[in-house]
């Protein structure tokens, strides 16, 4: 009866010490910096840009304002991409959405972009912190004008980004903000008028203006 007290105290004793070790593999510490690793990378944004500078054609003078074209553009990407170190993300993105109208000129439209994407956080460790992106690619904007419909084409030459990351275990949401530098170099109508050239000979830069909000799901 003795023997098995003595034996229930001391199994009790070593189990007691054996939790007090491996209390701290356990402890949940809320302050704690969260560990940024590398791996596939999922994310989305939407936005509202406004446009600015020229749009493009046969004479730069004679040449609508982008805004004169475009409204606003709301819009809505998906990205996908690796995260090669807690700082580096390479990856791509398609964004697309449509366009307000101008009254008097136009009903409306759309906005296609493919770009390549880089991204650096600048504090990847942290449970919130800021990152830089630049993405860079092709554009498609159309344009409903009533009586036809008109397809420009050109490259985004750059694309900068400044965001605020707030992050949850895999999860990520930031505002951001950035402006789009991009030309037009080619474009089509519907219907074709006679004599129509495609390539256009006078390229002006136009921007978009963007705020927006930015998620992500990927490495902690």
């Amino acid at each position: 009866m003795v023997i098995s007290v003595i034996a229930r105290r001391r199994g009790g004793a070593v189990l007691g010490a054996l939790l007090f070790l491996a209390r701290p593999a356990f402890a949940i510490e809320p302050d704690a910096p969260m560990r940024a690793h590398s791996g596939l990378q999922l994310g989305a944004r939407v936005s509202y840009d406004a446009p600015s500078g020229g749009l493009a054609g046969p004479y730069v003078e004679s040449a609508p304002s982008a805004s004169d074209v475009f409204g606003p553009w709301y819009a809505f990407g998906l990205e996908a991409g690796y995260r090669f170190t807690p700082v580096i993300y390479l990856g791509g993105a398609a964004v697309w959405g449509p366009t307000a109208g101008r009254s008097g000129t136009t009903q409306g439209g759309s906005v296609t972009q493919l770009l390549f994407d880089v991204r650096f956080y600048l504090a990847p460790e942290s449970r919130s912190g800021t990152w830089l992106a630049f993405d860079t690619g092709w554009e498609v904007a159309t344009i409903d004008a009533g009586s036809g419909h008109a397809t420009y084409q050109g490259p985004v030459v750059a694309n900068f980004q400044l965001g605020y990351d707030i992050r949850g275990g895999p999860f990520a949401i930031a505002p951001y903000v950035g402006v789009a530098f991009a030309e037009f170099v080619t474009h089509s109508l519907d219907p074709e008028p006679a004599g129509f050239v495609a390539v256009l000979d006078a390229h002006m830069a136009h921007e978009w203006f963007t705020v927006g909000v930015h998620g992500s799901y990927g490495p902690r």
